[in-house]
C-alpha cells in the first residue's frame, strides 16, 4: 500500500518524466537494472526518482531543523546577551553620582583626614592649651613661642621643664 507522501512525491517523478527531466545517473543505472528493457527501466526509474526525491526531502527537511535550532541557539545567545548588557547599564546607573557629590566626597574626606591627623600630632591636652590654640592669632602664637623659647634655653641648663613654668 503507498501512503499519501509516496503519492505526492510518484506524482513528482511522473510529471518529471511526461516533462522530459530525467535524471541520467539514475535512468541509466535503471536501464542497466532492467536488463534493456524500456519498460521494465522507466518503472524502475520512477521507483529510484521517488526515493531520490524522498532523501532530498529529508535532507532539505533536516538542514531546516538544524537552521531552525541555530536560529533557536542565537535568539537566546542574543536575549542572553541584551540581558547582561542591561544589567551593566543598570549597575552604571545605579553609581552614577553626580560629580559635585564625588567632589563633595572628596573634601569632606580630606578634612576628616586632616582632622584626625591634628588630632593625633597636635591635639592640646590641657583646658589652658585649648584656649590658647582657640583664642589667639597665628601672629600671638609666634611671638609667645619665641619667649617660650628664650625661656626654654635658659630652662633646659637648670633642668626644668617648660610645663612646670607655665600653670594655669
Amino acid at each position: 500500500m503507498v501512503n499519501i507522501k509516496d503519492k505526492d512525491l510518484y506524482a513528482i517523478a511522473g510529471q518529471e518524466v511526461a516533462n522530459g527531466i530525467i535524471d541520467t545517473g539514475l535512468w541509466t543505472k535503471a536501464f542497466s537494472d532492467s536488463g534493456g528493457n524500456d519498460a521494465q527501466a522507466k518503472a524502475l526509474y520512477l521507483k529510484m526518482r521517488v526515493i531520490d526525491i524522498s532523501s532530498q526531502r529529508n535532507a532539505q527537511q533536516q538542514q531546516a531543523r538544524i537552521e531552525q535550532q541555530r536560529n533557536i541557539v542565537q535568539q537566546k545567545q542574543q536575549a542572553r546577551y541584551a540581558k547582561q548588557q542591561e544589567a551593566i547599564l543598570e549597575d552604571a546607573k545605579r553609581n552614577a553620582r553626580p560629580w559635585f557629590l564625588k567632589l563633595f566626597e572628596s573634601i569632606t574626606g580630606v578634612l576628616v583626614l586632616v582632622f584626625l591627623g591634628w588630632l593625633w600630632i597636635g591635639r592640646p591636652s590641657t583646658l589652658q592649651e585649648w584656649n590658647y590654640f582657640c583664642c589667639t592669632s597665628p601672629n600671638e602664637r609666634a611671638a609667645q613661642k619665641a619667649a617660650q623659647e628664650t625661656i626654654g634655653d635658659s630652662s633646659r641648663s637648670k633642668g626644668l621643664n617648660l610645663r612646670d613654668k607655665v600653670k594655669p
